[in-house]
C-alpha cells in the first residue's frame, strides 16, 4: 500500500500542475470547466497507471476480480 498512496500523490501533484499549467478562457463556461476537468483526469489517470507500473505494484492484479469456479453438484 505505500507504493500505492506514494503514487497517489504523485499523481495527484502532477495533476495539479497541470491544472495550472492549461489556461481556462476567461469565460468560465461549463465547457471551459469540463475540458479542464476532463485533461486533468487523464493526466492523473495517466500518472497513476504509469507510476504503479514503473514500482510494479501488484495492486492492479489484485483489484482484478478472481474467477469462482463453477461447482457441478
Amino acid at each position: 500500500m505505500g507504493k500505492a498512496a506514494l503514487v497517489a500523490v504523485l499523481a495527484g501533484s502532477v495533476s495539479f500542475l497541470v491544472a495550472k499549467a492549461a489556461p481556462v478562457s476567461g469565460h468560465g463556461s461549463r465547457v471551459d470547466d469540463l475540458v479542464q476537468l476532463a485533461l486533468v483526469s487523464l493526466t492523473w489517470a495517466a500518472a497513476v497507471a504509469a507510476g504503479l507500473w514503473m514500482v510494479k505494484s501488484e495492486l492492479p492484479v489484485d483489484l482484478r476480480r478472481k474467477k469462482t469456479a463453477v461447482r457441478v453438484s
